[in-house]
């Protein structure tokens, strides 16, 4: 729906405000009166501009989307197209405790608060909201940029500056560069690295960072809410699959499984399926062309009315409602079909708690508004037929002559008064086998009756018209004791209810698994079943003509073009409900629109969610990095991360196996049913000297069972123990690992660490650099890169003991070229010059050539290692000064460093930091060939960050 205020570049200015001070003055109002009743503060939220006020538009509607109840009641009380917080609330709860708690939860949702006794907290703190109050770009003192997109970036800037090594990544021009705008910013940072094309994707990057950290926290509360049977990680995938296949956000799909697990009840064992039901419930909706939140209601519905117990009970549920629809010619209205299935569910299960006929409803439903008499729309017929299903489970509209024909169709169908009594209080679609039998509330109570499938208001009617052979007597005695008129009562005596049923019972007869239905072909499923010969030839056409997502196979085309050649509509019906019950809706442009701008926002999302164990502890970390006390530090995050890896592998290990240990308990138990000494079932009506020996068998086959499961149980036990112990070693190496790292980078640190052996090389090799004049990183004909001049094969795979590169940074490039030299410097016994031959000409030929010439061995080396040797000797006899920081021409810098020099006016406490920032985004299908550059964007940062005062 869309909701009506007016927003516009050309709306007038005084208007905006006008609009504005009523919202705020509304808001203000309504969190006042419930803060008071509750006793409890109220922190508002304040519009400011016209950017809030699409922002307050957008999220009420938002609201009326997942709030379906809401969205009803604001459409039954006249207040349709109205702001829900410009309504008046008093329409839609009339009691008053309820309205309290519901616009509570609405203000909540906007973004205000309450503290105190019972305040409810929103799914989404403690990330930051929105803030209600921003100027426009380049407008402010500020800056003007969104603070939405400042505090996605300042995180984002965090989780780089905690990655990697002590000293490694540092990004404060990220931060500081967005108060000029984020292009701004980028070029202060990257030295141009907006130039390169990834401006706007690092944008996209850091927005959704603020959107990674929503989704995790309404993933905790939702695995928390439904009793932590879940798994976080397990929850979040789950959710994550069912989410890009109905094209939503991850965020959208968060909401929707809180809606769902909330009024479906889906705690407890339950929640494993919670997934797979938001799939059903949302791809029934996306099949019909309504928002996946409307299904979800209805669907969760039923699912918490005990209505549904499985993801099949719902593919059937959504088989009769979809079936219902197209019998009523009524696509176009989805949702009221679905609310009056909904609502008729809800108030009789609760009114008989038992079994509900939904199948008798939806044929009574699906005919009648199927009619086309005018006034029995989906929503007339629903009315008149809540009408008919109270006034019978009161016993009728006409005090004792109703009581006595109620009395008289309970005798028709051989019930006692008791049994009479029962059967009305469970309506007007009733039967004998709905009310007493397996699952009734009789059953559970003891009592028992007659079987029978027909309904309640069916023998009414019978009843009504043997006793009444005129037709205008028939009409007002079903008027007089149903409670309608003589217009309604006529409509209902002449319309035949619809066999329901059809589709279940063709896909069955098929052979089509329940489970496999992908629940978006549902809507073609019921077009199939009530279409006619021209209709059937049309959607096989449109089947024959689909392409890519759904198109059919050779064999598929084949068989269908048979059956439509062969003229069988019945034959036409089946190839039909095969493909549609599997491939589910055509694709269209549009879907696939809503598909690919999904899906890039889930990428984007998913890229930024692997920084979030890290960007949880970056606050830290920037202390850490400016030299502020009271932070534990990038040490002590990356521990954190590593145990935080840890323990989700662990849990993941756990529920693993847990199902599967829990399946073979439940196996044993059953099998323990087998163990009794005495005769049962079979064996009591066998001869006196058989049933010893049944009994005997039957006990060794029970046991044989229970020592399997046993014996499954110690193996799966076993398996779990041997995981959980790598998944600790694992752990141990990676802290090892780790802890040789960072030795390794303590030991030397670039800027501060004496020349030396290393610095000689470096300087050899490279002069000292990483970067050529045009800031490409200098690589040799053989492909060796930066300072050190390390080959890729070598930065992965060194040998002798040396660390792989953790990253593909510089840093971490140079680190294993200076842990090389050392271990060749042990592997040939302390002898520096001879590692030094060895970094140039490789350890095999000057192994070869001692092999060969013994002591003389240098004088046979080739002449680059022999000029290599001689500048080595020169730089480490001290022949020759080594600059600290080797002096380049401000044209050899990068354009980052050439900026930051330029800048750099005042004295630095702890001088510069400076590090990389490596873009790799891993991204899929068209979207990696569009957005994806052929290597990694790596670009040089350096950062004058933090001064004395």
């Amino acid at each position: 729906m869309s909701i009506k205020i007016p927003i516009s570049a050309e709306f007038d200015g005084e208007g905006v405000k006008k609009q504005i001070a009523q919202i705020n003055a509304a808001i203000k109002s309504m969190g006042e009166a419930i803060a008071k009743a509750n006793g409890q503060k109220f922190e508002p939220i304040k519009l400011n501009g016209k950017d809030d006020l699409k922002y307050f538009v957008q999220q009420s509607e938002k609201l009326l989307k997942i709030q379906g109840e809401l969205n009803n009641r604001m459409k039954r009380s006249g207040q349709d197209g109205k702001n829900p917080f410009l309504a008046n609330w008093s329409h839609l709860y009339v009691n008053e405790a309820t309205r309290l708690k519901k616009q509570q939860e609405a203000l909540v949702f906007l973004g205000a608060s309450f503290e105190g006794p019972g305040a409810p907290r929103r799914p989404s703190t403690p990330p930051p909201q929105r803030p209600i109050s921003h100027p426009a770009p380049g407008g402010s003192a500020s800056g003007g940029a969104n603070p939405w997109v400042k505090q996605g970036t300042r995180v984002l800037q965090s989780g780089l500056n905690a990655a990697g090594p002590v000293g490694g990544v540092v990004s404060n021009a990220l931060g500081t560069g967005v108060s000029a705008g984020f292009g701004a910013g980028l070029a202060g940072l990257a030295g141009g690295m907006a130039a390169l094309g990834v401006g706007k994707l690092i944008g996209a990057v850091a927005d959704k960072v603020s959107d990674a950290q929503v989704e995790a926290i309404m993933n905790d509360a939702l695995m928390r809410r439904l009793g932590g049977g879940v798994g976080y990680l397990p929850l979040r995938e789950g959710l994550r699959g069912a989410s890009s296949a109905l094209d939503i956000s991850y965020n959208e799909g968060q909401q929707l499984a809180s809606l769902l697990a909330r009024t479906g009840n889906m705690g407890g064992d339950r929640a494993s399926e919670l997934p797979a039901e938001l799939l059903n419930a949302g791809g029934f909706s996306r099949g019909f062309g309504v928002d996946p939140a409307a299904g979800v209601g209805v669907f969760g519905q039923l699912r918490g009315l005990g209505l549904t117990r499985s993801t099949e009970d719902s593919r059937k549920v959504g088989l009769i409602i979809g079936e219902t629809i197209a019998k009523s010619d009524a696509f176009a209205r989805v949702d009221d079909v679905m609310e009056a299935i909904g609502n008729y569910a809800t108030t009789q299960t609760r009114q008989s708690l038992g079994v509900l006929n939904m199948g008798g409803y939806a044929g009574q439903l699906s005919a009648m508004a199927g009619s086309g008499i005018p006034g029995l729309d989906v929503t007339g017929s629903a009315s008149l037929l809540a009408r008919v299903n109270a006034t019978l489970a009161a016993g009728g509209a006409k005090g004792e002559a109703s009581q006595f024909l109620t009395s008289t169709v309970g005798s028709r169908l051989g019930l006692d008064p008791i049994q009479t009594r029962i059967l009305s209080e469970g309506g007007a679609w009733a039967t004998n086998d709905s009310m007493f039998g397996k699952g009734s509330m009789a059953a559970r109570y003891g009592i028992s009756g007659p079987g029978g499938g027909k309904t309640l208001l069916q023998e009414t009617l019978a009843t009504l018209r043997e006793k009444y052979r005129d037709p205008g007597m028939l009409a007002m005695a079903t008027a007089n004791h149903l409670g309608l008129n003589m217009n309604q009562s006529m409509a209902l005596l002449s319309i035949k209810p619809n066999e329901m049923g059809g589709i279940q019972s063709r896909v069955g007869r098929l052979g089509v698994d329940m489970s496999t239905i992908d629940a978006t072909g549902i809507a073609d499923l019921g077009r199939i079943e009530t279409a006619d010969s021209t209709g059937l030839k049309r959607i096989a056409n449109q089947y024959l003509g689909r392409t890519g997502k759904g198109a059919l196979t050779a064999d598929e085309a084949r068989d269908l073009k048979a059956a439509m050649d062969g003229g069988d509509q019945q034959k036409i019906k089946d190839e039909l409900s095969k493909l549609a019950a599997t491939k589910g809706a055509i694709e269209t442009e549009g879907s696939k629109t809503r598909d690919t701008i999904a899906g890039v926002g889930n990428i984007m999302q998913k890229f930024a969610s692997e920084s979030l164990p890290i960007l949880n502890e970056s606050r830290a970390a920037l202390l850490f990095l400016a030299g502020k006390g009271g932070a534990k530090g990038p040490r002590d995050l990356l521990e954190r991360a590593m145990q935080a890896r840890h323990d989700e592998n662990v849990d993941g290990i756990s529920q693993k196996y847990r199902a599967q240990i829990n399946e073979q308990v439940e196996r044993a138990n059953r099998a323990r049913v087998g163990t009794m000494g005495v005769p049962v079932g079979d064996e009591i009506n066998l001869p006196r000297e058989q049933q010893g020996r049944a009994v005997l068998e039957r006990q060794a086959r029970a046991k044989a069972e229970m020592d399997a499961a046993s014996t499954e149980i110690s193996r799966l036990e076993a398996e779990r123990a041997k995981e959980l112990a790598a998944e600790d070693a694992r752990l141990k190496a990676e802290r090892e690992q780790e802890q040789k790292r960072q030795e390794a980078v303590r030991d030397y640190t670039p800027g501060r660490a004496p020349v030396g052996d290393h610095a000689v090389i470096e300087q050899i090799e490279s002069g000292g650099r990483d970067y050529d004049r045009a800031g490409n990183v200098l690589t040799s004909s053989a492909g060796a890169r930066g300072r050190m001049q390390v080959l890729d094969s070598t930065n992965a795979d060194p040998g002798y003991g040396v660390l792989p590169a953790r990253d593909g940074s510089m840093e971490e490039r140079a680190r294993v070229g200076r842990d090389y030299f050392d271990a060749l410097v042990r592997e040939f016994g302390g002898d520096r010059v001879a590692a030094a031959a060895a970094y140039n000409a490789g350890p095999g030929r000057v192994r070869g050539l001692m092999s060969k010439h013994g002591a003389n061995w240098l004088r046979y080396a080739p002449a680059e290692t022999q000029n290599y040797v001689r500048q080595f000797n020169g730089l480490t006899s001290g022949g020759t000064e080594l600059p600290r920081e080797p002096t380049r021409a401000p044209t050899q810098l990068p354009a980052d460093e050439q900026a930051r020099r330029q800048s750099s006016a005042a004295p630095m406490q702890h001088g510069p930091l400076s590090g990389e920032l490596n873009v790799n985004l891993s991204m899929n299908g068209d979207l990696r060939r569009i957005l994806n550059p052929p290597a990694p964007l790596v670009t040089k940062v350096a950062s004058n960050w933090y001064r004395s005062s």
